[in-house]
């Protein structure tokens, strides 16, 4: 898949959190608050 790829081309490891949608939330609740 995306993550293997992207695990093989960069030669790290890639955590998947299990909500992924709370990192999403945060990293747009950082941005927001730059603006």
């Amino acid at each position: 898949g995306v993550v293997s790829a992207l695990e093989e081309k960069l030669g790290v490891k890639i955590n998947i959190p299990d909500e992924p949608q709370i990192t999403g939330a945060l990293g747009a609740a950082y941005l927001a608050q730059k603006l």
